[in-house]
């Protein structure tokens, strides 16, 4: 009986001492562009037919890139993922290798060696029948050996072979933000594997978007602002400003101080004491923080917030990357019309894009004046999923009632507007919402549609409305859906 007992307690002490590590995913690369054919990373396919059979490829993050998307220095990565914007795949599957590297690199020249890679890089992962799934959407490698992040540049490189002609049902393509110097990503390709990744197809250097999944370093004393809780997509008048507070540490926290800002100007210190477990401990490690009731905002103007915290357990907190909040608080756009143009209550569409981020409180309409100049437009125009728009209360654009031509014309690889996740947003090309159309929407590339619905944006109404494209490609069309 004696040794039974023994056993039962150290099971239980076991069990009493266990600690699962919390993981974070983060996004770098927002943008939401495909190339026309493939990138080099980080799976490389220009056709179905193409006969290339050998990759390789590296990209880089710079330390400011980490450290905005919040990775600290000390983190371990465990699984990095990429976003597939078609469905083709391989026949045959491929031959992949992952490398991962800590290093001093501002950026990546074409004259880089493989060999010099590999004098940086480690390799993370391998898998000698790759395949990807026959669907758009995120592709996760796993990391078969996790990697610490040291700080510095962060660079992945990949090194594949596959087979050419008839390897795969098509073209593989990768979403990418445009605004990343074309400096972050080197690549090449060939029969064999090549020694300098010194290609320089400007359609394929562009580097993808990421979501790295990391482990944070956990140290002692270690509390943050980990979200916003209040208010979020909100109309105007009084709210209470609510925030989550974690114990990232590895000691139970029992007092910190909750600093807090609004437009900047200091707040009273809320002197938080009760008891936070660790992440992953048996007892709670967040709660919400309550920083002050019935905070009034006017409808159309923000308030900016930052939230941080300091001395948890009465202790310098060694690791402060993960302390502050900073957040804008602007309540959704009240019910009613708007006009878009040079003396309207938005200058550009793109404007009036980015305010419908913060949803609407009610049927909204925008009205596009006369004088309106679609130069001034940052192409793609992109709407996203719109909160407070149903079935009853959506968006309408349109021209004004005076209008007799409105042009939304320009030059894009994949189109003037994307409608991403959208829903219940209206495009009426109508003076007004009566008569005939007056408005056109076209597209002057030879690649790129007018219009595209992409991830599921439904339940959008497109009426009256003339649209023009010049695309070649039978890949695409002047109205594309895609997934």
């Amino acid at each position: 009986m004696k040794s039974k007992f023994t056993l039962i307690c150290l099971f239980l002490a076991i069990i009493s001492s266990y600690r699962a590590e919390a993981q974070t995913t983060v996004q770098m690369g927002t943008g939401t562009l495909s190339p026309t054919n493939t990138l080099y990373s980080p799976v490389y396919r220009f056709s179905a037919t193409s006969t290339t059979s050998a990759v390789r490829s590296d990209i880089m993050f710079t330390a400011a890139e980490m450290a905005a998307a919040g990775i600290p220095v000390g983190a371990t990565i465990t699984k990095v993922e990429f976003n597939k914007t078609n469905a083709n795949n391989f026949v045959t599957p491929a031959n992949f290798k992952m490398y991962m590297g800590n290093t001093s690199s501002t950026a990546l020249a074409t004259t880089l060696t493989w060999a010099s890679i590999l004098t940086t890089h480690s390799l993370v992962f391998t898998n000698t029948a790759l395949n990807l799934p026959a669907t758009t959407g995120w592709v996760s490698w796993n990391l078969n050996s996790p990697f610490t992040y040291t700080g510095g540049t962060f660079e992945l490189a990949t090194e594949m072979t596959m087979v050419g002609n008839g390897g795969a049902t098509g073209n593989i393509l990768w979403e990418y933000t445009s605004t990343v110097p074309t400096t972050y990503i080197v690549g090449a390709f060939g029969t064999a594997l090549p020694a300098t990744l010194n290609g320089a197809v400007a359609d394929y250097k562009r580097r993808p978007n990421i979501r790295i999944t990391y482990i944070n370093a956990r140290t002692p004393n270690n509390a943050g602002i980990e979200k916003l809780i209040e208010p979020i997509n909100f109309c105007g008048g009084n709210q209470d400003i609510k925030v989550k507070l974690k114990n990232f540490g590895s000691n139970q926290i029992s007092f910190v101080n909750i600093n807090w800002e609004l437009d900047g100007i200091p707040m009273p210190i809320i002197y938080w004491s009760s008891l936070l477990d660790t992440t992953g401990g048996f007892g709670v490690s967040d709660t919400v923080i309550t920083l002050d009731t019935a905070v009034s905002f006017a409808s159309g103007l923000a308030k900016s917030l930052k939230v941080w915290t300091s001395l948890p357990n009465g202790l310098v907190d060694s690791t402060t990357s993960d302390d502050t909040l900073y957040a804008m608080l602007k309540p959704s756009l009240a019910a009613g019309v708007y006009t878009v143009g040079p003396s309207g209550n938005f200058a550009s569409l793109t404007e009036v894009s980015n305010e419908l981020k913060f949803g609407v409180c009610g049927s909204v309409i925008f009205e596009i004046q006369s004088s309106y100049n679609s130069s001034v437009e940052t192409l793609p125009i992109t709407f996203k999923e719109i909160s407070g728009a149903n079935s009853t209360t959506g968006v309408i654009i349109r021209p004004e009632s005076i209008a007799s031509s409105i042009n939304i014309s320009g030059s894009h690889a994949n189109t003037i507007i994307d409608l991403d996740r959208t829903k219940f947003l209206t495009i009426d090309g109508r003076a007004g919402g009566n008569g005939a159309s007056v408005l056109t929407i076209e597209n002057t590339s030879t690649s790129g549609a007018a219009i595209r619905f992409i991830n599921s944006a439904q339940f959008d109404t497109l009426q009256y409305v003339t649209f023009k494209a010049s695309n070649t490609l039978a890949s695409s069309g002047v109205v594309f859906f895609s997934n």
